[in-house]
């Protein structure tokens, strides 16, 4: 077995109290300043718009025209004028930024529905969730089939429980534990 070898620490000066001296340190904006003024006696920028400038945006009919581009990133926001929306952040294939709105989006969420729950237990599930949320969280529940991800059943399809929210931010509210309170109730009284 190989011991480690111990490494030599630099000291650093000793004040008159027997502790390490503080160097003076310059403020953040004087840093700031200093590495511009690098930056620019260089020529070197490291601004993105400089450095990769965008083509021109092509003119779009947004009634007929449509446009391809690459998802980079998504935020979900809503908006007092058209309700949930999802933000999507994107660069065609010409090298232009895109923003899309999509607007009226209903969040949503599958929850594997228990043994023995129904059709008919849809609207009594989503009447008991926003009676527990203190509001109309829920707007709608249905049951598809869908392939588990939860280990391997080859093709084989189970029940799922698709829950639809009328914002964004209702979903912790349901994800919470009592939505498998109330299906293990309502499987119970079923």
């Amino acid at each position: 077995m190989v011991e480690p070898t111990n490494k030599k620490r630099k000291l650093e000066p000793i004040n008159g109290h027997g502790q390490p001296a503080l160097a003076k340190q310059e403020s953040f904006s004087a840093v700031l300043e200093q590495l511009e003024a690098e930056e620019d006696a260089s020529g070197d920028s490291i601004e993105t718009s400089a450095a990769w400038p965008r083509p021109a945006a092509p003119k779009l009919n947004t009634q007929r025209d449509s446009i391809a581009f690459q998802q980079i990133e998504l935020e979900e926001a809503s908006e007092p004028k058209h309700g949930p929306t999802i933000r999507l952040f994107g660069v065609t294939e010409r090298g232009n930024s895109v923003l899309a709105h999509v607007h009226g989006f209903k969040p949503y969420f599958y929850v594997a529905a228990p043994q023995g729950f129904l059709n008919k237990d849809l609207e009594p599930l989503k009447d008991k969730i926003n009676q527990m949320s203190f509001g109309l969280t829920v707007t709608n529940c249905a049951i598809f089939n869908r392939r588990s991800l939860w280990g391997y059943r080859g093709d084989e399809t189970v029940p799922f429980i698709k829950i639809t929210c009328a914002d964004p931010k209702g979903i912790p509210k349901v994800k919470d534990e009592h939505l498998f309170s109330i299906l293990g109730t309502m499987c119970r009284l079923g």
